[in-house]
Order: structure tokens, then C-alpha cells, then sequence
């Protein structure tokens, strides 16, 4: 066997090795990925349309407000009087109050 076909022999190899790390690599990735927006959906701060909710924010920034229209909800605290289960066919048309907290807006 000439000098030649071993280097060809083990560039293939390496070859191999390389393209299984990348897929390995890429796969772990795409499940951290999706690990994160799981963390995130579950971190929302969540409150039934129809009530009063208080948010408080620990710091400023730019926030996004997200209407569900078919779901369900845990327990609800307060003295709201929403149904946990909920399926709306209408737009919900929420109105948001920002206030300091001092209560002014």
C-alpha cells in the first residue's frame, strides 16, 4: 500500500468524523433551541381577558402583549370571576394601562 492510500484512507476518516460532529452539533442546537422558546412561553406573565391584572415589571423595557383567544387557565387568584376554560370566536380588544407606581399614568 503506497504512502497515498493511507493519507486517503485516513482523510476519509476524518472526514466522517467531522460530518457526524457537525450533525451531533447541529442537533443538540435545534433541541437547545426549542428548549429556550419552552422556557419562555412558560415564564409569561398570563391573566384572563375581562379582569383588572396588576404586572409588576422589575425593570424598563420593551414588552409584547399577547391576546389568547383558546386555552385554559390554573387556578385564578383574586376576585376575578373569568372561566378558566376559555374559546372566543371574536377579536379580543384589550385595553392596557401603564402606571408608576405611584398609580399615576
Amino acid at each position: 500500500m503506497s504512502l497515498s492510500t493511507r493519507g486517503r484512507g485516513w482523510m476519509l476518516v476524518l472526514g466522517a468524523v467531522i460530518v457526524v460532529v457537525g450533525l451531533v452539533g447541529a442537533g443538540a442546537l435545534w433541541y437547545a433551541s426549542s428548549q429556550r422558546l419552552d422556557d419562555n412561553v412558560a415564564d409569561f406573565a398570563r391573566a384572563p381577558s375581562g379582569c383588572a391584572t396588576t404586572l409588576d415589571f422589575a425593570e424598563t423595557g420593551e414588552f409584547t402583549l399577547y391576546v389568547e383567544t383558546t386555552g385554559s387557565l390554573e387556578a385564578i387568584a383574586g376576585d376575578c370571576a373569568a372561566d378558566p376554560e376559555y374559546d372566543r370566536i371574536d377579536a379580543a380588544d384589550p385595553q392596557l394601562q401603564l402606571l408608576d407606581p405611584d398609580g399615576t399614568p
